[in-house]
């Protein structure tokens, strides 16, 4: 008989006997999380505006590079 499969399928698991569970109530990284996303979907039109010129500082940043 095999394994039944992963209990995290639906929370982003890639297959259905993984190495380990994804819990996430068990990673304190994502206290908050939703008010990040919230913050970033209302960021995203200015981001993904069409521009001239690159912001300076990507700019700078890449040339250094």
């Amino acid at each position: 008989m095999p394994p039944a499969p992963a209990t995290d399928l639906e929370t982003g698991s890639f297959t259905d006997h993984g190495p380990w569970v994804v819990d996430p109530a068990a990673m304190p990284w994502r206290k908050g999380i939703d008010d990040v996303r919230a913050r970033v979907r209302g960021e995203l039109p200015a981001l993904t505006r069409p521009r001239k010129v690159p912001p300076g500082d990507r700019v700078l940043t890449t040339a250094r590079h």
